[in-house]
């Protein structure tokens, strides 16, 4: 006689409490890696999982609702989906070391943002960005972050205020948003 789905509850529970426990751990590890960052060479270190993870959580302490696209390729590009306010806002996210972010990366997110009907994208960065990026985001629902404005992001969300921003960013304002995101 076949057993009653009853007797899988048990079971179902432990696997639930599980993974829910198993969550909550990486977003405390999350949580630690963000106030441990210093500066731009800490966030390159990173691996790009990890510092995808960080941007994740820096945008949920911006108040966005965070969807990670667990890499995998077939993601267009976006790393992770951001929701507020009834708007999708896709996010890239690229940890280079040198050459800037040129206009083929920047026309790329804009055809996967029309594609997925998202209602604007960031194409977060640890360089700068080519002139030719910048002019073609200028006027669409492109919010490019560069280096700079990274660590002004992370130093806006971070308790712990470890991460050291540019020493001539300390006298002037924080950066002007690239972008014609409202």
């Amino acid at each position: 006689m076949p057993l009653p789905w009853s007797a899988f509850a048990p079971l179902a529970l432990l696997f639930f409490l599980a993974t829910a426990a198993l969550s909550a751990l990486r977003s405390i590890k999350t949580a630690r890696m963000l106030e441990g960052q210093t500066s731009l060479a800490s966030l390159r270190r990173l691996p790009w999982k990890r510092f995808e993870d960080l941007l994740g959580e820096a945008y949920r302490r911006q108040g966005y609702k965070v969807e990670e696209t667990l890499g995998g390729g077939a993601d267009g590009g976006v790393d992770l989906i951001l929701g507020r306010d009834g708007r999708v806002t896709l996010v890239q996210c690229k940890r280079w070391n040198g050459a800037p972010v040129g206009v083929r990366e920047v026309r790329e997110l804009y055809g996967v943002l029309h594609h997925r009907g998202a209602n604007a994208a960031k194409l977060v960065a640890t360089t700068t960005f080519t002139a030719d990026a910048i002019a073609f985001a200028e006027n669409k629902p492109i919010e490019l972050v560069d280096a700079d404005s990274l660590l002004h992001l992370i130093h806006g969300v971070q308790t712990s205020g470890k991460i050291m921003l540019p020493t001539a960013e300390l006298i002037i304002s924080p950066p002007i948003a690239r972008s014609a995101v409202p």
